[in-house]
């Protein structure tokens, strides 16, 4: 991994910052780890100003989201970062994207007051389902509902994206961060003929339900 420690930033001016990225086509084949690495070789080549860790092996202070599955789309994977100094984050974006891989684009920055609080502000999770056309609906809701009794599940059509496929018709479902995903998946690809269920992570929700 490529990270230019430089003896260290020494600024007094430090903050923390939230960075959104979405992860597309081939890219969503890579692991969890990848992704990081990915993520952080192009942060070091764009000279992003880490704070480190103390101590013998010093790590920049960094935090991600929940891990995705392999395989899966998302417009949302988060991280965390602590910085030094005062930086212009437009070219700091633009540098940061020009050294990411063909399926990773960092889309927003957003400064936050309060550091470490990522992972303890997620409440749900929101995801796009590309399922086939004529499966059937309340079949599925009925046993999720009983499945994940408790658990918060929301499955809504997405009328949008629907219309403009002849194959395949869109649902967000909404679920609890404690519940396992895959868990869920595999619940409606029984009870639709196990057929490929296209996924992608749209967004983070607080216990408010607040985008995150």
């Amino acid at each position: 991994m490529l990270l230019n420690k430089g003896g260290g930033n020494t600024s007094s001016f430090t903050f923390s910052v939230r960075l959104r990225f979405m992860k597309t086509d081939l890219i969503r084949f890579i692991s969890h780890l990848d992704f990081t690495r990915s993520i952080l070789r192009a942060m070091a080549r764009a000279d992003v100003p880490f704070i480190y860790s103390q101590g013998y092996s010093p790590r920049p202070k960094i935090s991600f989201g929940p891990p995705l599955t392999l395989g899966w789309e998302s417009e949302t994977e988060m991280m965390e970062i602590e910085l030094a100094g005062k930086n212009d984050w437009k070219d700091l974006s633009q540098r940061i994207n020009e050294n990411l891989p063909k399926g990773l684009l960092l889309s927003e920055v957003v400064f936050v007051s309060k550091k470490g609080l990522l992972n303890k502000e997620i409440k749900y999770i929101a995801y796009s389902l590309g399922l086939p056309k004529d499966f059937d609906l309340k079949l599925i809701e009925e046993k999720l509902n009983t499945k994940f009794a408790g658990k918060g599940i929301e499955m809504l059509k997405d009328e949008s994206r629907s219309g403009n496929d002849l194959t395949k018709s869109y649902f967000i479902l909404k679920v609890e961060v404690s519940v396992k995903m895959k868990d869920v998946i595999n619940e409606i690809s029984e009870s639709s003929g196990r057929f490929y269920i296209f996924v992608k992570r749209l967004a983070f929700y607080n216990k408010d339900g607040n985008r995150i």
